[in-house]
């Protein structure tokens, strides 16, 4: 049997070299955070919906949590105080919005998609003038039957959302109620030592929420008031359902204004190509407005979001949950970025920021 030397190695054995005992201390805090990462992911995949869900009755009451603190520290009432009045005060908004623009904006919609379907029967007929258009008519004639099983899945699906909804706004009234019972249950699930630092990553989590929020409400706000003044000055019909529509939508970054600046300027092809020229370059003014100013105003609060990231973001959102992985998909990747600089940039890696 070997005899082992002063360095508890047995004899003959090569000497470790300094690069193995660094990898060594260093490895299993990295391989330990690939697991963690590997556990998470497939967690995801597993029950995505329901986290996404979870998370975005989190935003929701992140936001109501910042209105009623606000409310609170101006006024000096309580939590349960500010919440109520809060919701009560959004309640009488949304309603009497509701009241005074509801006929109108019902009757825009009936008007719209009653434009629309005279712009697709416009345009099938210009397909019929060409050879290759007959051939894609009478393949989109046959799917008939396709589309009207899709149109059943859409109602099934929007079902779905309301359902989805309400569980979202019931988990966003009970967190923002009572925050501290949920944070200060997160913290005790992690050692004692690093309680402080998970105190601090979560209200940095809460911070930076908080206003990405408020960046995409005030964006909703404008870009729905600057899309329906210009939809009127340049006498486009549906002028107030286009604009509610756009700020709607403003909540999704670059896909959602995309989609809203379909319908507007299909309905502007009635009035020739130039008025969808028109309204066209509305929409891209609207955008490249908000995007230039708006945009990196709120962001010097909150995290900044590269373009490319919260499209690949979006678009992996899309393809592994739907539409409500879209939706989620930025504020995700916000606090994604706050989680991967605090837990592996700067914990790990040691790389502190200035």
């Amino acid at each position: 049997m070997a005899e082992a030397d002063a360095g508890g190695r047995p004899d003959g054995a090569p000497p470790a070299s300094p690069t193995a005992n660094r990898l060594g201390r260093t490895h299993p805090p990295f391989l330990g955070m690939v697991a963690a990462a590997a556990f998470f992911l497939f967690l995801a995949w597993v029950v995505g919906g329901f986290l996404l869900t979870v998370f975005a009755g989190i935003l929701l009451a992140v936001f109501l949590h910042g209105l009623s603190s606000f409310l609170g520290h101006w006024t000096g009432l309580g939590r349960g105080w500010s919440l109520g009045v809060v919701g009560v005060t959004l309640l009488v908004v949304v309603g009497a919005g509701g009241w005074l623009l509801g006929p109108q904006v019902a009757e825009q919609i009936d008007d719209l998609w009653r434009q629309l379907s005279v712009r697709l029967e416009w345009f099938a007929r210009i397909l019929e003038s060409y050879g290759w258009g007959q051939e894609i008519r009478s393949r989109l004639a046959s799917s008939a039957g396709e589309l009207a099983a899709g149109l059943r899945g859409a109602f099934q699906v929007a079902a779905g959302l309301i359902g989805t909804f309400a569980v979202i706004l019931f988990l966003g009234i009970y967190i923002a109620a009572e925050p501290g019972v949920y944070t200060g249950g997160l913290v005790r699930l992690v050692p004692r030592q690093r309680r402080t630092r998970a105190s601090a990553i979560l209200e940095e989590l809460g911070e930076t929420l908080g206003w990405w929020l408020i960046g995409r409400a005030f964006s909703m706000v404008v870009v729905g008031i600057l899309v329906w003044l210009g939809l009127s000055l340049l006498g486009v019909k549906l002028a107030v359902t286009l604009g509610l529509l756009a700020g709607l939508l403003d909540f999704i970054p670059y896909i959602g204004p995309v989609i809203a600046a379909v319908p507007a300027i299909a309905i502007a092809f009635a009035d020739g190509p130039q008025q969808a020229a028109y309204v066209a370059l509305l929409y891209i003014a609207v955008q490249s407005g908000e995007s230039y100013l708006l945009t990196p105003l709120v962001q010097r609060r909150a995290v900044s979001l590269p373009p490319a990231l919260t499209l690949s973001a979006q678009i992996l959102g899309g393809l592994f949950f739907g539409l409500l992985g879209v939706a989620m998909a930025t504020p995700l990747a916000a606090a994604g970025i706050v989680l991967v600089r605090r837990l592996y940039v700067e914990d790990v890696l040691g790389d502190r920021p200035p």
